[in-house]
């Protein structure tokens, strides 16, 4: 797979805590083709990392994989680095590379024409977000306080 094929336009669920967005996430992954990975901090670790959007040369790579593998909730997805740089092909983007990694997690998960979305509260990050992934639909949950009991 090739990431300039990978054309994936994930969808975001932001939400404050106790919004129900795992009730959310739940019911669509097993009511619909959706998947969703489990949370990560990995987009804003990049992010943090790689200011220019793009990739060009392996050390950009590497240097954006070390980004990715520090967060430790990543490892939650199972994508060896080594899979990442093989679905690579450079010069690539960040868009690229998320959209390499999330259609990787995807196939994985056995439906590659699955939608994909992700749960995080990126709502600081929607900015460029939205400018990498123009396509991408957005759903911001809200906790309702009447339903506090």
């Amino acid at each position: 797979m090739s990431d300039a094929a990978v054309v994936l336009d994930p969808f975001f669920i932001y939400y404050d805590s106790r919004s129900g967005s795992t009730f959310l996430a739940n019911q669509l992954v097993q009511r619909s083709r959706v998947v969703i990975p489990p949370e990560s901090n990995f987009i804003p670790a990049l992010f943090r990392k790689r200011r220019s959007d793009d990739i060009r040369t392996k050390r950009d790579l590497g240097n954006s994989l070390d980004a990715v593998f520090s967060d430790s909730k990543f490892l939650d997805w199972e994508i060896p680095p080594d899979a990442i740089r093989e679905a690579i092909s450079l010069p690539t983007t960040v868009a690229g590379l998320i959209g390499t990694i999330l259609a990787l997690y995807r196939d994985a998960r056995g439906d590659p024409h699955a939608k994909v979305g992700i749960k995080k509260n990126y709502a600081a990050r929607h900015a460029r977000l939205s400018r990498l992934f123009p396509a991408s639909r957005y759903v911001g949950l809200i906790r309702d306080g009447r339903a506090v009991f």
